[in-house]
């Protein structure tokens, strides 16, 4: 997963705001914009080959996996070029039951992305998690937990689910920061026992890539921000969009 470049801005925005950045911080920031432009042209150039190949291609099996690869490039930077994709995805699997269900798990994350809440419990009930591997897997219970969590708003009865899929999400995944994050932010909400020392049981996640440093600082700004930390929030935030 890239940060959303939104952040970038929204980082600058409460250092100016609130006048607590230091010199650090800025200097993240500053290193991020600079390079946004070379990460756009790497992305377009990676999306047009992308797409030239999947135009040209006729093997039904080599298109699902070409959309797939595009569904997860736009799914963080362009819903809508992401809900194309999710769809072509489900169209080339061809009557292949594994790749049908994955397909659904994608559109679903997609479609409450979008919040077409109701569409997307919809496509989530559809789906047999049996046929699931291990990371479409985890892709169900986070589609899951943020159908049934705002769903939840209006009916209480998606309280219990929402605590199971999280349950089984931290369960499957419990070294990846984003179910550590959900799963005690909801117990916290919940009234219900929780880790106090979250930003350091955040900070242990896996981190064997630069998007797994880039996610956890992200949830450890969100953490910081909860408890008023403003500036170390403010570098968790650059640091995330660095």
């Amino acid at each position: 997963m890239k940060i959303p470049y939104l952040l970038i801005i929204s980082a600058v925005i409460i250092l100016c705001s609130c006048n607590k950045g230091n010199d650090d911080s800025l200097s993240i920031l500053d290193k991020a914009i600079v390079q946004r432009e070379q990460y756009d042209q790497k992305h377009m150039l990676l999306q047009d080959s992308l797409r030239t190949e999947l135009n040209t291609t006729l093997d039904q099996a080599k298109k699902w996996i070409i959309a797939q690869k595009l569904e997860k490039i736009f799914y963080y930077h362009n819903i809508d070029s992401c809900h194309v994709y999710a769809i072509k995805m489900m169209k080339f699997s061809s009557g292949d039951m594994v790749r049908s269900a994955t397909s659904k798990v994608r559109y679903a994350n997609c479609l409450y992305r979008m919040d077409s809440i109701s569409k997307a419990h919809s496509v989530f009930e559809s789906i047999d998690k049996s046929l699931l591997d291990t990371e479409s897997l985890k892709g169900y219970c986070d589609a899951g937990y943020h159908i049934y969590s705002s769903m939840m708003k209006n009916d209480n009865a998606y309280v219990d689910k929402c605590s199971r899929i999280l349950d089984k999400w931290w369960q499957a995944d419990s070294l990846s920061v984003e179910p550590v994050f959900y799963r005690n932010r909801f117990r916290r909400s919940m009234g219900l026992s929780h880790d106090t020392d979250i930003i350091n049981r955040l900070a242990r996640c896996s981190s064997s890539s630069l998007n797994d440093l880039a996610k956890i600082n992200f949830y450890m700004a969100r953490e910081y921000a909860h408890a008023g930390e403003t500036e170390k929030a403010i570098d968790c935030y650059a640091r995330s969009s660095a």
